[in-house]
């Protein structure tokens, strides 16, 4: 199966599970909910489609082996927060061991005071959200390009 077929069926699939669920409980979500509960629907039905075409006989072209632009960004954000962690086990005290961000260059210290991620698969978006102690909050974009 061509992966622009697959890709419609697996959209199909999602819309068809989301036209089942009832209204009932659709209605207590705000509209980033509902997107993030169709790209979760979209993220579970995937697999299981791909697997199907494969037994049918049907390559999935690739489907299987790409990585997921949601995988990318927890990849990213597991190395920021092991940056984090071993920063942590280096302070003493308040003040003392190194800074999560350090640039001597600007005179810039600074402890990630929080970090979040966010993907949207159908869009190819994906970005992790980071905020430091001293104000400063930051995006970092990640998308998929053509292989170099």
């Amino acid at each position: 199966m061509k992966t622009y077929r697959l890709d419609a069926l697996v959209d199909a699939a999602t819309h068809a599970v989301n036209a089942l669920i009832p209204e009932s409980m659709l209605h207590v979500l705000e509209a980033k909910e509902h997107l993030d509960l169709l790209a979760d629907i979209k993220a579970a039905l995937t697999p299981l489609l791909c697997d199907l075409a494969d037994r049918a006989g049907e390559s999935a072209a690739g489907h299987r082996s790409r990585t997921r632009l949601s995988t990318m960004v927890a990849f990213v954000s597991e190395l920021i927060e092991t940056h984090i962690d071993k920063c942590e086990r280096e302070r003493t005290g308040p003040g003392d061991g190194a800074a999560d961000i350090v640039s001597d260059t600007f005179g810039t210290r600074a402890n990630i005071a929080s970090l979040a991620t966010a993907s949207n698969e159908a869009e190819n978006e994906a970005c992790i959200y980071i905020v430091l102690d001293d104000g400063g909050a930051f995006r970092l974009m990640i998308e998929r390009t053509a292989k170099l």
